[in-house]
C-alpha cells in the first residue's frame, strides 16, 4: 500500500486574500457603474426639461406670429425697447404667463417687444422661458422678427 502526501505548494485556487481583493475590484466597478447611471439620469432630466421649455417657446412664437402687426400682444408695454429685450421677470418683461406641463414642472413665459428695430416697419420679439432646476434658474429663448405688411 502507497501513500500519497499531498504537497500544497501544488493545490490549484485562490487564497483568501486573493478573493478579496478580486471582490473589492468588483464593488470598485460596480460603484462606478451606478454613479455613471446617477449622472446619465440627471442628464436626461435636464434634457427633458429643456426640450419641455423649448416646445414651448416655439408654440408661443407660432402664435405671437399669427397675430397682426398691431395685436395688444406685440407691443412693447413698457417703452423700453431694445434695451429691455432680455428682460426675464414679470416686473420688467412686456408680457408674461406661466404654464405648467404634464411633468408637473411650472415654465414662465415672457416676451419683449422692440418696435422699429431692426428697421422702420419692423418688431424684435423675443420670447424667454424660465423654469427652477435643482436649486437654480434655467432659460432658452427664441427671438423673431415681426413685419408690418
Amino acid at each position: 500500500m502507497t501513500v500519497r502526501i499531498r504537497d500544497e505548494r501544488t493545490e490549484s485556487g485562490f487564497s483568501v486574500v486573493e478573493l478579496l481583493i478580486a471582490i473589492s475590484i468588483l464593488t470598485i466597478g460596480i460603484l462606478a457603474l451606478g454613479s455613471l447611471q446617477i449622472s446619465a439620469i440627471r442628464g436626461n432630466a435636464t434634457s427633458g426639461a429643456v426640450s419641455e421649455a423649448s416646445n414651448y417657446v416655439v408654440d408661443k412664437t407660432e402664435k405671437l406670429m399669427r397675430l397682426s402687426y398691431h395685436a395688444a400682444a406685440l407691443t412693447d408695454s413698457d417703452g423700453d425697447a431694445i434695451s429691455g429685450i432680455d428682460d426675464a421677470t414679470a416686473a420688467t418683461a412686456d408680457h408674461s404667463e406661466s404654464s405648467t406641463a404634464i411633468s408637473g414642472k411650472t415654465y414662465n413665459l415672457f416676451w419683449n417687444i422692440a418696435a422699429n428695430q431692426p428697421r422702420t416697419g419692423a418688431k424684435t420679439v423675443k420670447v424667454i422661458a424660465t423654469w427652477d432646476e435643482r436649486g437654480g434658474q434655467k432659460s432658452t429663448s427664441l427671438d423673431f422678427i415681426k413685419a408690418d405688411m
